[in-house]
């Protein structure tokens, strides 16, 4: 069962909601100019998208590719192969040296 805060602790319990919570209030204030109800669930959406992503750093490309071809929507068998040969190949010429990130 969930624990109920009160307010005056809701600062030093959860010192980071109230972070996230003005970072999307400041995201959505600066990107959007009319916040609609019909698409608030899809700012949402990708608010939590970013912060869930933001320390990928260097694995960002693979990780988006291999998302996007594994959903059946985006990707067939050969697409699927297609780019776990460029990831393949990208990740040889890292280990080489020949290329950087």
């Amino acid at each position: 069962m969930a624990e109920k805060i009160p307010g005056k602790d809701a600062e030093k319990k959860l010192p980071w909601v109230h972070t996230a919570i003005s970072n999307l209030k400041r995201e959505l204030l600066g990107k959007y100019h009319n916040v609609k109800d019909d698409y608030l669930q899809s700012y949402l959406n990708e608010y939590c998208y970013k912060v869930n992503r933001r320390y990928f750093g260097e694995q960002l490309f693979e990780r988006v590719v291999l998302a996007a071809v594994e959903q059946p929507w985006y990707g067939t068998k050969k697409t699927l192969l297609f780019w776990r040969r460029v990831i393949y190949l990208k990740y040889l010429l890292v280990s080489r040296g020949n290329l950087l990130y």
